[in-house]
């Protein structure tokens, strides 16, 4: 395509060339000239046409091969990771993170204790995107140190713009994750968060919640814990097996259980996890009990 592209613009020149040169002896040996380059150019020309219409032209075919839908934000979060791993000291920490938050909110859900975002299938999709890439880039501020890391987190994903794939909200709800992964707990009389709707300040409190959650799960940056499963379970009347008693006013007598491979009591993993779970635990007015994936069997409350 791009020959007979050149070959036409070579003819032109070439005409024009000879014409300013004047190298025609009579006007009989111009026309000849003439005619013949334009039968060349004719013929690149048509060819040209004819790879460029109908329903096999080579543009379909070329529009067929470029990325859609998913494909283009697959690779917008390749580029982005990227970009992470060049500012997060330990991104592998950061990609353990946002596979166990994931499953987490996967978790919640299958077990009905959240429910997906009554705006739809696109809504759900998008608060899931949200938690995955806030998980991914949660510590692209220590790139200048730890501390204050969560800031300048949230300051650095606001000011790398929106990639295309991704949607501008998505992108801002992600930064507001990274700000609350860590630190001071998310509240929407925040400055962060006062000027967002309710509905849109309840999503960011309770994807922070799994975030931080997540991330003490590898607060030791070592992958100890691999994976994570849920359960809503009955919760003993009396204290038993390990089980705490339920918090005086947090909903019913159900509690959460969380089935984490690796995990082990009285590690400092353990320790992360006891003072990261109040957060959700409020918001899901349950109690939340992180064992390990044996000991944490139970037969689920039936929905």
């Amino acid at each position: 395509m791009q020959d007979l592209l050149g070959e036409v613009h070579d003819l032109d020149v070439l005409w024009a060339t000879a014409v300013e040169a004047g190298i025609f002896n009579n006007e009989a040996a111009r026309q000849v000239w003439h005619e013949r380059i334009l039968a060349e150019r004719s013929k690149r020309v048509e060819e040209y046409r004819s790879l460029t219409n109908g329903p096999e032209s080579l543009w379909n075919v070329w529009r067929a091969g470029l990325p859609h839908g998913a494909e283009i934000q697959k690779i917008a979060t390749q580029r982005m990771k990227l970009w992470a791993k060049a500012l997060d000291p330990d991104f592998a920490h950061a990609e353990r993170v946002a596979k166990l938050a994931l499953q987490l909110h996967d978790g919640l859900e299958a077990c009905g204790i959240t429910r997906p975002s009554s705006n739809g299938e696109s809504a759900r999709a998008d608060a899931r995107a949200s938690l995955y890439l806030g998980a991914l880039l949660h510590d692209v501020g220590k790139a200048k140190g730890e501390r204050g890391h969560q800031k300048r987190s949230m300051e650095l994903i606001k000011a790398h713009g929106t990639p295309l794939g991704w949607k501008p909200e998505n992108i801002r709800r992600a930064a507001l994750l990274a700000r609350f992964h860590d630190g001071a707990l998310p509240a929407r009389n925040h400055k962060a968060l006062r000027d967002l709707l309710s509905d849109e300040q309840k999503l960011v409190i309770r994807l922070s919640a799994i975030l931080r959650l997540a991330n003490a799960l590898d607060v030791t940056h070592d992958g100890h814990v691999r994976g994570v499963k849920v359960e809503n379970v009955e919760l003993p009347k009396q204290r038993s097996n390990g089980f705490r008693r339920r918090p005086a006013g947090l909903g019913k007598n159900e509690a959460l259980v969380i089935a984490a491979e690796g995990y082990t009591d009285g590690t400092a993993i353990a320790q992360a996890v006891a003072a990261e779970r109040y957060l959700l635990e409020t918001i899901l007015k349950r109690p939340i009990l992180v064992k390990t994936a044996a000991a944490a069997r139970r037969r689920p409350v039936g929905r």
